[in-house]
């Protein structure tokens, strides 16, 4: 009742690379609208870019979009379901129960791989509609940093390129539709 548009596009650039561009419009511009990265490991945050390292892999994310965002991390021991003031607790395993009724519930509150952290980034100024574009690439724990990007936003696109194993890489998603990007790769 209080969204007016909630769309998510998903590109995967094979191997490694996934852009991720939401777009999001409220009824009204006090309803604060969060993207949320949930991770096992602390994320260490350097600006409008991410990183977590945990159990040999590390992703990196950036934030193209909101220009302006805040970028904060929520989580860690006694936080790891922390919102609106309270750590939630997740509905206790009980290994008494029939094996059907203990599938549908969750890991253990103490398990290393539920809940633990999660960035959060948020406009900085309130609006009923709001983009959000971000970059994440996955790897091993020797993955160092993203391509470079260059992103630009009109009132009617948003565009996004750049470079990555020897390909270039331009998507362009129009604002003036619900949805739709267009892509194209070229070899260098």
């Amino acid at each position: 009742a209080k969204a007016e548009q909630v769309v998510r596009e998903f590109i995967w650039i094979k191997p490694d690379i996934f852009v991720v561009y939401d777009r999001v419009e409220s009824d009204k511009a006090d309803y604060t609208k969060r993207w949320l990265y949930h991770t096992v490991g602390e994320p260490i945050v350097n600006g409008n870019e991410f990183a977590e390292t945990s159990q040999g892999g590390k992703s990196i994310c950036r934030t193209l979009l909101p220009i302006e965002a805040t970028v904060s991390t929520v989580g860690g021991d006694g936080k790891q379901f922390w919102s609106d003031g309270k750590n939630w607790a997740i509905p206790e395993y009980k290994p008494d129960e029939p094996l059907y009724k203990r599938s549908r519930r969750f890991p253990r509150n103490n398990s290393p791989y539920v809940g633990q952290w999660r960035v959060e980034v948020s406009p900085k100024k309130a609006a009923t509609a709001d983009n959000f574009l971000h970059i994440i690439q996955v790897g091993d724990s020797s993955l160092s940093t993203l391509p470079q990007t260059e992103c630009k936003e009109s009132k009617d696109e948003v565009s996004l390129k750049f470079n990555y194993a020897g390909k270039s890489y331009s998507l362009t998603f129009d604002k003036t539709q619900r949805y739709g990007c267009k892509i194209e790769v070229k070899t260098l």
